[in-house]
């Protein structure tokens, strides 16, 4: 469509008026291209906009005077203007375009030109398909415009027709229709991608993390009370099991003979601990109307507090152990990464950081020194390098989404340099794998909306190639032969 307006565009601008636009007279060519045909009844018009009819001919017969003058009737009906019938000379023929335009689109959206109601098969499936584009009212009113049945009430010229549909192609308001305060909260995303997928991002992330409560009768308040209080238990239980870890490990430490046994022991207790608080976040997730009662108002305070305990007994463990193994590392950046989403709820951006930082940098410092103090399997060193790069991407999504774009870019850029060569090499295992490669994908694409931001939209179109590139090598991994 755009095409169709950017020819007749160009036509006007040169004082050409083509008079029979129709679905028919537009050809798609095998590469996309777009071409107008017939233009045997197209009409020059002189410009300086005179009504003198004399000054109105055919292209190719300037000596006829029979063909300077208005020609009623003609054009195809359901895609020519109602004045067309009349004969049109002047801007009229210009807007006699403008309304064929506007037939046009009407076409594409229900299959038939304005003023026709018959239905024709796969209608309805049609009409189902349209409900479902965000802003679809805004581009019928654009083609509700262009078909005005008074010449006066179009678009005045073919560029405002084309500014509209780019404007809605972009997700912008267009002129032809006001948009409300819901609509505009709607298109909000598409104009936003990379904001709104961090926003996104940030709400999964502290659902899961049990930000909020829900009940099945908010009015039963004994009920609530008894739901509360199971959960409370849990906590009290995962707080338990944390300080049995920690005593565990000083038994471990002071009887160097049990050391061996004891540590299994500590990674159980642990792993049971880091278990229990999942369980007990995702309980909370299920539940979001409790948090709503004032009782409980604080308790994602204590979640999150709960949370940096677990974090620190994890953090604790991992410096004492010479050979950590890869799913101890997983664990770390899995409460990593719900710790900062709590530390996001309240409020707390600095300290999310912090904790990230945390992380990032002890698993950066053991990469770097394990030849000398730490041992380290390749299968830990490759999960270390994911882990900081998606660590890092997430970093990079939170300034995105708070506006931050000067450091959002180099938090994406290291995400790329810490997880590409992992994809490359192919060495981790399956599922290691695809949330590497749909990790490299979302850097990329962070990178290619930093670059939109600033102007610079060669490189942002390169950047998101590279993402829908590694997209499509992710889904060939998981495909069957």
């Amino acid at each position: 469509m755009v095409d169709i307006l950017d020819t007749i565009a160009y036509a006007h601008s040169q004082n050409i008026a083509h008079r029979d636009l129709k679905p028919s007279n537009i050809l798609i060519g095998p590469y996309g291209e777009t071409l107008i045909a017939d233009w045997g009844l197209a009409r020059k018009i002189h410009p300086s906009n005179t009504t003198d009819e004399s000054l109105y001919y055919r292209i190719g017969s300037e000596s006829n005077h029979e063909d300077s003058l208005p020609t009623p009737g003609i054009g195809t009906p359901g895609y020519a203007a109602p004045e067309s019938a009349l004969g049109t000379t002047g801007d009229k023929l210009r807007s006699g375009d403008i309304y064929s335009l506007g037939a046009i689109l009407c076409c594409i959206l229900r299959n038939q030109p304005p003023g026709r109601h018959e239905r024709h098969p796969g209608d309805t499936h049609r009409e189902i398909v349209l409900a479902n584009i965000p802003g679809i009212l805004s581009l019928e009113a654009i083609a509700q415009k262009a078909t005005a049945i008074d010449w006066a009430d179009r678009y005045e010229t073919v560029d405002r027709f084309r500014s509209d549909v780019l404007n809605w192609i972009a997700g912008e308001p267009v002129t032809a229709r006001p948009e409300s305060w819901w609509e505009k909260a709607i298109r909000w995303p598409s104009r936003h991608r990379t904001m709104a997928t961090g926003l996104a991002t940030g709400l999964a992330i502290t659902l899961i993390g049990g930000a909020s409560f829900m009940v099945f009768q908010s009015q039963q308040k004994q009920l609530v009370i008894e739901q509360a209080s199971r959960l409370e238990l849990a906590l009290d239980d995962s707080s338990r099991l944390l300080k049995e870890t920690q005593k565990a490990n000083e038994i471990a430490e002071s009887r160097r003979v049990e050391a061996v046994n004891n540590r299994q022991l500590a990674e159980r207790r642990e792993s049971l601990a880091f278990e229990g608080l999942l369980k007990f976040q995702d309980l909370l997730a299920t539940n979001q109307e409790i948090f709503q009662s004032p009782e409980f108002g604080k308790l994602d305070e204590t979640l999150s507090n709960q949370s940096k305990k677990m974090f620190e007994a994890i953090f604790k463990d991992l410096k004492e152990d010479s050979s950590p193994s890869p799913s101890l590392i997983s664990r770390l950046a899995h409460v990593t990464r719900r710790l900062a989403a709590m530390d996001l709820s309240l409020n707390k951006h600095s300290q999310s950081n912090e904790h990230i930082d945390q992380a990032c940098n002890w698993m950066q410092q053991s990469l770097e020194t394990s030849s000398n103090h730490v041992q380290l399997s390749d299968a830990t060193k490759e999960i270390m390098h994911l882990k900081i790069g998606q660590l890092r991407l997430l970093q990079g999504s939170l300034a995105m989404g708070q506006g931050k774009f000067q450091e959002a870019r180099p938090r994406f850029d290291e995400a790329i340099r810490e997880i590409q060569p992992l994809v490359e090499n192919g060495r981790l295992n399956p599922d290691d794998l695809k949330s590497a490669s749909l990790s490299l994908a979302e850097a990329w694409s962070g990178a290619s909306m930093h670059e939109v931001y600033h102007g610079q939209l060669s490189e942002a179109k390169r950047l998101q190639q590279k993402a829908l590139d590694q997209i499509g090598a992710s889904r060939a991994t998981v495909l069957p032969p």
